[in-house]
Parts: C-alpha cells; sequence; structure tokens
C-alpha cells in the first residue's frame, strides 16, 4: 500500500467516503472497510496515549485518558456502521419496483449487529465512569446476547450455513461435502473468536482503574 502511489491515493479515497458514508451514496465495500476498522481500537489507543505523551510529557494523565479514547473510537465506528447499514438498505429498497422495505434483509439485520455492540461498548464506559452500580451486570447480559447474535449473523448470512432444514445443520450443497466436520470446527471457533471480539471492544471493563 505504501510503495505505490497509485495505492496510496485508493486508500485514502476509500477512508474518505468511510467518513462522509452519511451524506454519501454508500456500497458494501464502504460498510465492510468500516468493519475492519473496528479492530483498529486498541492501536488507535496506543496511538492517542503515544501522542498525549509527546505532547504533554505527562504519562499518568495518558494513561488514564487512552482507554476513553480507545472507546470513543468503537462507539464512533459502530454509529457509523448502523448509518451505513441503514442507509444502504434504504437505497437497494429505493432501487427495487415495489420500493417495499424488506426487514428481513441482511442490511437491515446488519444494523442490529452494530446497534447491540454500540450498546454493549456504551455500558463498558458506564461501568468505567461507575453512573450506577448494576452497569457490569448489564453489560454482561448485552456481552452474551452481541456475542451470540453476531455469532448467528456469521453464520446463517455471512457463512450461509445452518440451515434448519437440513439434517446436518449445513445446506445440502457444501464445497466440501466429505469434510463437515470441518465447518461445524469453524463454526464453534467463529464464536471464540467473537467471544474474543466483545473483550476488544469492551476495553474498559477489565483495566486497572489506574490505567
Amino acid at each position: 500500500m505504501t510503495k505505490y502511489r497509485r495505492n496510496k491515493f485508493n486508500f485514502f479515497k476509500i477512508l474518505g467516503r468511510v467518513i462522509a458514508s452519511p451524506c454519501i451514496k454508500i456500497n458494501f465495500l464502504i460498510i465492510w472497510v468500516t468493519e475492519q476498522l473496528a479492530s483498529f481500537n486498541q492501536p488507535f489507543g496506543d496511538l492517542f496515549y503515544t501522542i498525549c505523551f509527546v505532547s504533554s510529557n505527562n504519562p499518568q494523565y495518558c494513561i488514564t485518558s487512552a482507554p476513553y479514547a480507545s472507546s470513543g473510537y468503537i462507539l464512533t465506528i459502530f454509529l457509523y456502521r448502523m448509518i451505513q447499514n441503514l442507509k444502504l438498505w434504504h437505497q437497494n429498497t429505493m432501487n427495487k419496483p415495489d420500493k417495499k422495505y424488506d426487514f428481513k434483509a441482511p442490511q437491515f439485520i446488519g444494523f442490529f449487529r452494530g446497534l447491540f455492540a454500540f450498546i454493549t461498548a456504551l455500558f463498558a464506559l458506564l461501568d468505567r465512569l461507575k453512573v450506577f452500580n448494576g452497569a457490569f451486570i448489564v453489560w454482561l447480559v448485552l456481552s452474551i446476547i452481541t456475542t451470540l447474535y453476531s455469532w448467528y449473523i456469521d453464520i446463517k448470512y455471512d457463512w450461509g450455513i445452518f440451515d434448519r432444514k437440513s439434517k446436518t445443520f449445513l445446506r445440502e450443497k457444501l464445497l466440501f461435502p466429505s469434510a463437515k466436520f470441518l465447518y461445524y470446527f469453524f463454526a464453534i471457533f467463529n464464536l471464540v473468536l467473537r467471544t474474543a471480539w466483545i473483550l476488544n471492544i469492551s476495553t474498559l471493563i477489565f483495566i486497572n482503574p489506574g490505567f
């Protein structure tokens, strides 16, 4: 990406479209890039700490503030994801002859994945701020719901398996029919990764109060 000028230009062009996505016509690529930006939650906190330390030379303040910067970043990303999903859902509906909204459309379902993730990250922040005593319990319940919901979306809509009418709970036609165990293995492994993902976006939950 850094070697060729064209790649640099395309990268910043797509990033600019992600930032401007609430105001422009979008496509799946913009949503996908925004989804990947959520993975930079921790690096963004590190970047904030570096900039803060260089500019203020106050390590204790920067250590305390970095998790909040990371939390603000992830909340912004999920807010964008919700807006993008609703916008693409509306665009696709307006392109249909009947102009009827499909409430089972992937874009609409993806909106709720972003919404659950946003609320989960928000309650991680509320628990850190000690807004009320039950914030951690609410976060825990939301984390379970968000993890299972996101996992179901991955399996059912992104992977195209988990057909309840199928005897194997996969689907009738498989790319590797002789290796069905791999589908089950990666489905379970995906659940493990989704659990780790929840902890990643809930940075403020398990960080020592001094950090």
